[in-house]
């Protein structure tokens, strides 16, 4: 089922975000958000263009809620923390998303939060890039092989004739 979409821009500051809270953005920040079925169709989508089913859970988990901890991704996500980490060095290597230290209250270590560095729209361009791409190199290869079996080989009732 297509939801339509719905982007909600957020401006002002909040922490410990949920759905519907509003977030601080830097520069350069996305300040995007998706209500709860049409972030988890987009993680769906993400994953069926292509993209690491991890990484689309993750993109998905920050269309939402604009930010989140590692154990606030885990937990939502079902994800165990190797598999958070992995998607979101990936994805920041791509410059898609970004991640803030925060302290934690004590002599507790401090935690990553994570939130999104592109727009929802340029991360959809991106991963459709890629997958057009990907599409473009099978037709080529379609090709050839057609174009191989059209030369090489001959049409079998001629051969019969033949002989």
């Amino acid at each position: 089922m297509m939801l339509p979409l719905s982007v909600t821009t957020v401006k002002s500051a909040g922490s410990g975000v949920r759905p519907g809270d509003s977030v601080s953005q830097g520069p350069g920040r996305s300040d995007e958000r998706l209500e709860g079925e049409q972030a988890r169709e987009l993680g769906e989508l993400l994953g069926q263009l292509g993209l690491d089913a991890r990484q689309a859970q993750v993109i998905a988990f920050l269309a939402e809620h604009g930010e989140g901890r590692s154990a606030e991704i885990e937990r939502t996500c079902g994800l165990r923390q190797p598999q958070v980490s992995q998607a979101t060095t990936t994805l920041e290597e791509r410059g898609w998303i970004h991640t803030r230290t925060e302290k934690t209250p004590g002599k507790g270590r401090p935690v990553n939060v994570y939130g999104l560095d592109l727009r929802l729209g340029e991360i959809v361009e991106e991963v459709t890039a890629r997958r057009r791409e990907a599409i473009n190199r099978d037709l080529a290869r379609i090709e050839r092989a057609r174009n191989l079996v059209d030369v090489t080989t001959e049409d079998p009732s001629r051969a019969r004739q033949e002989a």
